[in-house]
């Protein structure tokens, strides 16, 4: 099975909404900075995800809020420190 990974990063104001995003994403991915995660599965769970993402937090941003979704090629990134996670697999059950 073809694997994506995207890289989703946050910047939120306020306080509740920032953390159901952040738990939210714990559900699907792995956090790799405290408000970057990193979500490796199928291209089609990663366009749910995005689109789950769009309906359920964007209509709740005000102008300060963002959401930005990287995709990626992890065979072609230079990771420094430690990133054990990027060489393991895993299973994210819903």
């Amino acid at each position: 099975m073809e694997k994506n990974s995207i890289i989703i990063t946050y910047d939120i104001q306020d306080d509740k909404l920032r953390r159901h995003v952040s738990e939210f994403l714990l559900k699907h991915g792995v956090r790799i900075q405290f408000s970057v995660f990193e979500v490796v599965n199928s291209p089609r769970v990663i366009n749910l995800l995005c689109e789950k993402i769009k309906r359920k937090f964007k209509p709740r941003f005000t102008e300060d809020d963002s959401i930005i979704i990287f995709f990626t090629n992890m065979n072609e990134a230079i990771t420094y420190g430690n990133a054990q996670h990027l060489n393991q697999e895993m299973i994210f059950i819903d």
